[in-house]
């Protein structure tokens, strides 16, 4: 379970260029997943620190990559949550899945 959302940002987002990815992560299985960068949004030729935030901010809130936990409240890669709503560690607490 991914709490800290400044770390998630670290691990799922980065700047390549003028382009901000986003690492995708989707599961094949319960025990395996893939991930691929994905374009996300252009920078401007000088971003701003406001804009970075913003882009970061709209990233979190896509489900295509990323939901929350309605039992925990973290946020992680749709790709590492049990279904839409519920994180793995959550699931195997209340469920009894294993991931």
């Amino acid at each position: 379970m991914l709490v800290n959302v400044t770390q998630l940002l670290k691990k799922f987002l980065r700047e390549t260029g003028p382009t901000v990815e986003v690492l995708k992560i989707t599961s094949s299985s319960s025990f395996s997943t893939e991930s691929e960068w994905i374009a996300f949004e252009t920078l401007s030729a000088d971003p701003t620190h406001a804009e970075l935030t913003a882009i970061k901010k709209r990233a979190l809130a896509d489900p295509r990559y990323f939901s929350r936990c309605k039992d925990c409240g973290a946020f992680n890669p749709t790709g590492l949550m049990h279904d839409p709503s519920t994180c793995h560690a959550c699931a195997e607490q209340s469920l009894g899945t294993l991931h």
